[in-house]
């Protein structure tokens, strides 16, 4: 007598196969896209910041100037050993974490180098006796400082930086401890006093604002009023300036932002992209 033959489940197992290379393919397709668009992003990022330029150039024409220094001086920045230490991070937290846009952006060190050689130009920080007085340099307080850049720009150039960010990624404070700048982390808080960090400043800066949109709602006229109030009168020096560099992302903000402003403080000036008041 026979005894039957067990035959696998040949139309069972053909479905698996199919299901598995068709869920490999999806992750294949998903991770593709992914990829396509921040491409896609990153290109215009880029667009979107030489439109800028240009209409820097227009607005202040010194501005091709201050480009043309800051690749130049960029050159012999990029040799010394701390900013080869900052590169050398940033590649390295791109490998251990390549999916985040926040890191992926800080790969290109020169690239923030140049930009922020171009601010403190901008801002005057770059000559010898740019400081209110020529025995000392500034002090400047830097308000969303990142990475630190700008902080180190401007520490080549003798000016003491302090700054602070909300953010305690492992970038940031990498970056700190190469480029050998000061920054805390705090948070911006609508009606609420920043601490005390130590002095008085003879510059504040913020680039590229964003910290009064939270939770999809924008600062009122009011609680701008507070913050900058709180600026010039607990952190300012006498004779001092608050520079702030406006976004318009949303599209709208920065002419929100500065309606909002110039009702608090009619003697605030606006130019192109950023709004500067000062302490007399």
């Amino acid at each position: 007598m026979r005894h039957p033959v067990c035959r696998p489940n040949v139309k069972h197992n053909n479905i698996k196969i199919k299901a598995e290379n068709y869920m490999s393919m999806h992750e294949r397709i998903t991770h593709r896209l992914m990829w396509t668009s921040e491409r896609i992003q990153r290109r215009l990022m880029r667009i979107s910041e030489r439109i800028d330029d240009c209409m820097r150039y227009i607005a202040d024409p010194r501005e091709c100037v201050y480009k043309f220094n800051a690749l130049k001086q960029s050159e012999k920045i990029m040799r010394r050993p701390e900013l080869q230490s900052a590169c050398a991070l940033a590649e390295r937290i791109k490998e251990q974490d390549s999916d985040s846009e926040r890191q992926i952006k800080y790969t290109n060190v020169r690239r923030y180098i140049v930009s922020n050689l171009r601010r403190l130009y901008s801002l005057g920080l770059h000559g010898r006796f740019a400081a209110p007085s020529p025995r000392k340099p500034f002090t400047v307080l830097d308000i969303g400082a990142g990475a630190g850049f700008f902080l180190y720009c401007c520490k080549l150039y003798g000016h003491e930086g302090t700054g602070f960010d909300a953010s305690t990624s492992d970038l940031y404070t990498g970056m700190h401890a190469a480029l050998g700048v000061r920054c805390a982390c705090t948070a911006i808080r609508p009606m609420t006093p920043l601490p005390d960090f130590g002095g008085k400043f003879d510059l504040i800066t913020a680039f590229a604002v964003c910290f009064h949109i939270a939770g999809g709602r924008v600062w009122s006229a009011d609680e701008w009023r507070f913050f900058l109030c709180d600026l010039l009168q607990n952190h300012c020096a006498d004779g001092g300036k608050i520079y702030l560099h406006l976004n318009d992302n949303p599209p709208g903000d920065r002419a929100d932002v500065r309606k909002k402003i110039l009702a608090s403080f009619p003697s605030a000036s606006f130019a192109y992209q950023a709004i500067t008041l000062c302490k007399k």
